[in-house]
């Protein structure tokens, strides 16, 4: 074992100097067709963008598990999906039953490109105000949700089912 030693203290001279952490750095790019990669690759060797780190889970704040069960809350979650560039916490918001392949698809496609983007504003389209006046302290709900993003504007209808709130188009 002794005669080992200096030829494993040679070795160890030669690797390279830099942390664990920065050898294996993952990097989040926005390629040109808008699809997310990641990469321990620069960005730019892919002909794509850098897209920021996403939140880490100690500056993130995650929702309760379960699904919105008020507008506001939907609101909310919709806003950290965003945020976050999470298409996959987008697709929970989105009510799913009764959509096909071929709309599943078109709908997936929609949402990674809208996860893909800055949120600008968020806003709540109320309902249309009743001929009588309601009473109740609680607000009407809303009828959508429109986000604006840099590349446009994208309207959700807002529907209730099963004592949740979701996404529809």
């Amino acid at each position: 074992m002794p005669r080992l030693l200096p030829p494993l203290l040679a070795l160890a001279l030669m690797l390279p100097a830099t942390p664990a952490s920065t050898q294996h750095r993952l990097n989040r790019c926005l390629g040109a067709d808008g699809v997310t990669i990641y990469t321990d690759r620069a960005c730019a060797d892919l002909g794509a963008r850098e897209r920021g780190a996403p939140a880490t889970p100690e500056a993130r704040e995650d929702p309760p598990p379960g699904c919105a069960t008020t507008p506001a809350e939907l609101h909310a979650r919709l806003r950290l999906a965003i945020d976050a560039g999470d298409v996959n916490a987008l697709a929970a918001l989105y009510h799913w039953p009764g959509a096909t392949q071929h709309t599943a698809r078109a709908v997936m496609a929609e949402l990674e490109r809208l996860a893909a983007q800055p949120l600008t504003e968020l806003v709540a389209e109320p309902e249309p105000a009743p001929p009588v006046a309601r009473t109740g302290p609680d607000p009407p709900p809303p009828v959508a949700l429109i986000l604006q993003q840099p590349a446009g504007v994208t309207r959700f209808a807002v529907a209730r089912h099963a004592g949740c709130w979701w996404l529809r188009h």
